[in-house]
């Protein structure tokens, strides 16, 4: 019966070729198919039916072996390695176009992942691991792995996309094309060809007819390293195909080499080797640097060609069975080797020649004897070709020999290493116990110093609470202070409140120069900063005192005039009066007691250096109860008076009286300011404390922290120390266990020498026994019986083979999941329980315990402080409830007497009416008998003295005086009365129009302080937006800048900083703004900074996203709507803003709808919509099956219509 094996021999020196490994294990059946990966060999039998997987690095042995049963064969398969590690994957693609994944370990297992296809198709693997699917209809599939989060490795399978190009003969390679790995995919006609990476899909034709005369494409072969493509023709042409991509756009470009045509060929890193058949000799091509090397002679026909991986040597098999080693660069023989058996197949790697080969046994022999009579003419020739034959055979018993001596060798050095390996062993052990100890005491420490760090912190959060606290204060003091004196500069006289403004300038001038030191002792402040009393007698001191309230108190006249002289030259604008201490002149203040009367002087508090100035404008001044005491006081005694409503009677007979505004006060606003510049000074105070104690303990922290550090990295050094040994352990320990698993093999691969080796001598001693012999064409008959039996024997063994294959194959699957749960359960489980404990033992349980008692002990306080505030909150709720209701009795009752007094209104008006009617018809009457009293004239002595005269006297005097009065007829008898109507009515104007103007300038004043404030108002909001708005920017894109600006007219701009630098004179006016624009620039460069209308639609989508953030961070929303916010962003912006809302998400909800897998990292609660059946469904999905539903949908996407996924922040 045929069997087959492979033999791995050393491939990259000279000096080591054809240095085989030992022996392999032989298979039952005829291998087909070899591929190679990472020192690990998978092959194929003859029938498609069983998978075998070797091992051929350190020994050589069978790690697993697979065998489908029934009518499944399997078409291909391909290889993947684990980055960092030494587990290979194998796919493999069955006829009934099932994907199935198994580690090569273990082939007997279940699949890792298998999916189903519904057409035939090719499969593919790259260097980078991952595996490309291709079928007949153009649909290309990605399996890339992951490994979870609990180390174990997954496959997923990606995308998928529909190639346009007609591709059932499935001509397709991987090559790699500017350092992205590409599946390369040529259309059946061999005109033009796609490629396809995770990047782009391009499409480039093909123009071979100047090449070859036929069109039809047989195969095609790539290195997955290279961008070289070979094309195989019917007519055995050879083109190469150089594949060039733009990365500036998606096009490529073909470099087409054509070459002589060839039964057999190989191609590794640019060089082509060519054979053809019944040739002795084959040619050898650098497709790269286009050179062609001289042909290599061969000493017979080529059976097979190899190159190795670094394309230096190239081995040739020639007949009979002769492997032959030559070096490239100066086409020198290096080695031959004999090979006995059949070979197949001749694979290469980075270090190894592999070979696959068949045997055959006695029986063989047998056969080959009895038809040797046929095969040689003379029984010379036949002598001659045994000779050769144990030539061969005594050098191939000498190889075994030297493979079995060897072996022995191998077993005893294992054994003297097993020995050195627990001794070391058991070092490590002691130095792991003395490092443990030495790791408890640096852990003591860090927990120590953690402990400080947490006390630290918990202060420094308090401070930094109380600092926040006290700096809100400080501002609202502040803006209440700044609104206080804006309301009292707006009620004073324009005038003097900028020359109060400039005089403080000055002496702030004065003060930071350090000159003028004694001015600045002088000087003591305006009257109303220096006085107080009580709120009752503010209309009384203010009309008193009226602008003086204003004046500035200072030493002497001295000052003053220096005050002056340097107000002026400094150009301060507005006006300024002095009190002078030293000339101001007090009178009398000894006032008789009055009743209703008492000296305003003394509701007056005052600072003692401005006594001087108090008395001076508020000495002899009397308050009265009223204005009749004020006018008899004033007259009796000789003394200014004043009321409490602010009417002033003058000594010398003035009275000054009118309505008064009481809700501005000014002594009012200036006690208010007072208050608050002294709690402001208060809070500034603390606040220094606060930042000083913060300062202190940062310090400390820093300290600390420090401290930390440095144990932390002895803490690390010695963990890593530790981990170190735990490692070499276990290296030790998995290097013994390979030894102790690797024993039984190699004693198996001994006693396999053994046997063959006696199997080549019994072979050896019956040629030599032939030597000599008669040459015969027919066997004896006691070979023919040997052959009988054989047969026989063979029979039976084959039926026990079949048993004992069957039983094996059952107790290798029994073994292999024994093993695999072993490894991956148990013996996993035990490590990591082990290493649980041991770093409970090395971190200190106790300093866990009492952390998390710590931990309890604050929430407890917190539930029991909840717990009270709930009480409280309970309590007030329930006094609210009846509150309200009774609240809504009396509402009740009041809605009832309202219905009571309008009824009573409504009789009130009627009876209003009547009396209006009434008074409106006496007052007609009224009218008309002046009018005619008006006409008959009142005489100037009045009408007393014509009472007792007679009615007919009068009646005579009068017609009398009529005509007399008809002599003065042009004369107007009402011009005495008009003058005096018209002169009141001139004084009423003219007093009118001066409160008009009063109410005018007042009106002006109070518009401009308005427009101050909209301006302030507006532009700190400006400013904190373009700050908020720059940040976020270059949050968001790091390379780029962006700032708000202010539009001023059609071609002015202003920043926020430009806006703060006008000056007084030239501050602009809310007016003048037309608008806010945006200049930006994504690469930093300030000189192409652009508007909105210059961006892309993305770059507008992500502007206007970081202005959202920006008004977001001045004015925070509860929640945020947004709609596929990322679908127009650029993949670099994407994660960025998605990172953003994941920070703006703890103090609002974001509800996003994407195509994207970027929010969905950051997400809190996913719901997936579907439309179907012309219906929207929602439903909640967990954030794996979100990534699925949106990463299928980009799948789809080529095919399909989209989904849409929401997500909750």
């Amino acid at each position: 019966m045929e069997n087959g094996v492979i033999q791995a021999y050393y491939g990259t020196q000279a000096r080591k070729a054809f240095k085989n490994m030992p022996s392999f294990p032989r298979t039952n059946e005829v291998i087909r198919i070899v591929q190679l990966l990472e020192k690990t060999a998978v092959t194929l039998d003859g029938s498609r039916r069983e998978l075998t997987s070797w091992l051929y690095q350190n020994s050589a042995s069978i790690e697993s072996t697979r065998l489908l049963l029934d009518d499944i064969t399997i078409s291909e398969f391909a290889l993947v390695s684990i980055i960092h590690s030494e587990n290979i994957f194998v796919l493999v693609l069955t006829n009934n176009h099932w994907i199935e994944i198994y580690s090569a370990k273990s082939l007997n297992n279940e699949p890792l992942f298998s999916f189903h296809l519904r057409s035939p198709a090719r499969v593919h693997s790259t260097p980078s691991g991952i595996f490309y699917v291709v079928t007949c209809n153009g649909i290309v599939y990605s399996i890339i792995q992951q490994i979870t989060s609990d180390e174990q490795i997954q496959f997923n399978q990606t995308v998928n996309i529909q190639l346009k190009i007609q591709c059932s003969m499935m001509f397709s390679s991987v090559l790699t094309l500017n350092g992205l790995e590409s599946l390369i995919v040529v259309a059946d006609n061999g005109q033009s060809m796609a490629i396809w990476n995770m990047q782009q899909t391009v499409y480039i034709d093909i123009d071979v007819s100047s090449y070859v005369s036929s069109l039809q494409l047989k195969t095609i072969t790539g290195e997955r390293t290279k961008n070289l493509l070979l094309l195989y023709f019917n007519d055995k042409s050879l083109i190469s195909c150089q594949v060039n991509l733009d990365k500036s756009n998606d096009k490529g470009s073909l470099r087409l080499t054509s070459f002589d045509r060839a039964d057999k060929f190989c191609l590794k890193s640019y060089c082509l080797a060519a054979y053809n058949n019944g040739k002795t000799e084959f040619n050898l091509h650098n497709i790269h640097s286009h050179t062609c090397y001289e042909p290599i002679q061969l000493d017979n026909e080529c059976q097979e060609l190899c190159l190795n991986e670094t394309a230096t040597y190239d081995f040739a098999l020639v007949k009979p069975r002769v492997l032959f080693m030559y070096r490239i660069n100066d086409y020198r023989q290096l080695a031959k080797l004999f090979v006995y058996d059949f070979v197949s197949l001749i694979i290469t790697d980075k270090e190894f020649l592999v070979l696959a080969m068949n045997d055959r046994q006695k029986r063989k022999e047998l056969y080959a004897k009895r038809g040797r009579g046929n095969q040689f003419t003379s029984k010379e020739d036949r002598d001659k070709w045994i000779r050769i034959e144990l030539k061969s055979l005594t050098k191939a018993i000498h190889d075994k020999r030297e493979q079995m001596e060897r072996l022995k060798k191998d077993l005893q050095d294992d054994t003297i290493k097993s020995h050195e390996i627990e001794e070391q062993l058991r070092q490590i052990v002691d130095n792991e116990n003395e490092q443990r100890t030495h790791m408890d005491n640096v852990n003591i420490r860090v927990r120590d110093l953690r402990q400080k760090k947490s006390d630290i912190a918990t202060q420094k959060t308090e401070l930094a609470r109380k600092e926040t606290q006290l700096h809100i204060q400080i501002s609202q003091t502040r803006d209440e202070l700044r609104k206080y004196q804006d309301t009292l500069r707006s009620i004073i006289n324009k005038g003097a409140a900028l020359g109060t403004e400039g005089l403080q300038r000055l002496l702030r001038q004065f003060a930071d120069e350090n000159r003028n030191q004694d001015i600045i002792n002088g000087y003591h402040g305006t009257l109303i900063e220096n006085l107080e009393c009580d709120p009752t007698f503010y209309t009384a001191v203010e009309v008193i005192a009226g602008n003086r309230l204003n004046y500035h108190i200072v030493d002497s006249d001295i000052i003053a005039t220096r005050l002056v002289k340097e107000f002026n030259s400094a150009r301060q604008r507005g006006e300024i009066h002095f009190l002078p201490l030293n000339v101001l002149d007090i009178q009398n203040n000894n006032l008789p007691k009055i009743s209703g009367a008492s000296p305003l002087i003394d509701q007056l508090q005052w600072i003692p250096k401005a006594e001087k100035a108090v008395r001076h404008v508020f000495n002899r001044i009397m308050l009265c109860e009223d204005f009749n005491s004020a006018t008899r006081t004033a007259r009796q005694y000789d003394v200014d008076c004043v009321t409490l409503d602010g009417d002033q009677v003058q000594r010398k007979g003035a009275l000054t009286g009118g309505y008064i505004d009481k809700k501005v006060s000014r002594l009012e606003l200036q006690h208010s300011i007072k208050q608050l510049s002294t709690i402001l000074n208060k809070y500034e105070q603390e606040y220094k404390i606060i930042r000083n104690e913060i300062m202190n303990i940062d310090n400390e922290y820093n300290n600390i922290m420090a401290e930390l550090q440095r144990e932390d990295m002895k803490s690390k050094k010695n963990w890593d120390n530790y981990e170190q040994m735990k490692s070499d352990a276990k290296y030790l320990q998995s290097e013994l266990d390979r030894i102790v698993t690797h024993r039984p093999g190699k004693e198996r691969q001994l006693n396999t020498l053994i046997a063959t080796i006696e199997q080549f001598c019994a072979k050896e001693e019956s040629l030599q026994s032939e030597v000599g012999s008669d040459l015969v064409s027919q066997l004896t008959v006691d070979e023919q019986t040997t052959i009988d039996k054989l047969n026989d024997t063979i029979e039976q063994i084959t039926q026990e083979l079949k048993e004992i294959i069957q039983k094996r194959v059952e107790l290798e699957s029994t073994k292999t999941k024994l093993e695999h749960q072993i490894a991956n359960n148990y013996r996993k489980n035990r490590n990591q329980i082990n290493t649980d404990l041991e770093r409970m033992h090395i971190e200190n349980a106790r300093s866990v315990i009492e952390d998390l008692e710590r931990e309890y002990t604050i929430l407890s306080d917190k539930l029991n402080e909840h717990e009270k505030q709930t009480d409280a909150i309970d309590r007030i709720i329930n006094n609210l409830d009846k509150e309200l209701k009774n609240k809504q009795k009396e509402l009740e009752q009041l809605k009832n007497s309202n219905k009571d007094i309008d009824e009573h209104i409504n009789e009130e008006k009627r009876n209003t009416d009547k009396y209006e009617v009434k008074l409106r018809n006496a007052q007609n009457k009224l009218d008309e008998s002046t009018k005619r009293q008006n006409d008959i004239g009142v005489p100037p002595d009045g009408l007393d003295k014509y009472k007792d005269i007679p009615i007919k006297q009068l009646q005579h005097d009068l017609d009398r005086a009529i005509i007399e009065l008809k002599k003065y007829a042009h004369v107007n008898k009402k011009a005495l009365d008009q003058f005096l109507q018209f002169s009141d009515e001139r004084d009423k104007l003219t007093n009118r129009k001066a409160e008009i103007d009063e109410a005018h300038r007042h009106i002006v004043d109070l518009i401009e302080s308005l427009d101050n404030k909209r301006f302030e108002t507006i532009q700190f909001t400006f400013k904190q937006v373009s700050l908020y708005f720059t940040e976020v920017f270059k949050r968001l894109v790091p390379e780029g800048t962006a700032h708000l600006v202010i539009k001023k007219g059609d071609n002015e701009d202003f920043d926020s900083e430009q806006v703060s630098l006008q000056s007084p004179g030239q501050q602009m006016s809310v007016d003048d703004f037309t608008g806010v624009g945006i200049k930006v620039s994504f690469n930093g460069r300030t000189n192409e900074m652009r508007d909105m209308q210059q961006l892309s639609g993305g770059q507008k989508s992500l502007v206007a996203l970081a202005l959202i953030f920006a008004i977001q961070k001045c004015d925070p929303a509860p929640f945020y709507l947004f709609d596929e916010i990322d679908q127009a962003l650029d993949p670099q912006y994407r994660n960025a803003v998605a990172e953003m809302i994941n920070e703006l998400s703890q103090k609002a909800q974001f509800i996003i709808t994407t195509f994207g897998p970027d929010l969905l990292k950051y997400g809190d609660k996913f719901y997936g919509i579907t439309y179907r059946n012309k219906v929207s469904q929602i439903r909640s999905v967990t954030q794996e099956e979100a990534l699925e539903f949106v990463e299928d949908n980009e799948i789809q996407n080529q095919v399909a219509q989209p989904t849409t996924v929401t997500t909750s922040s």
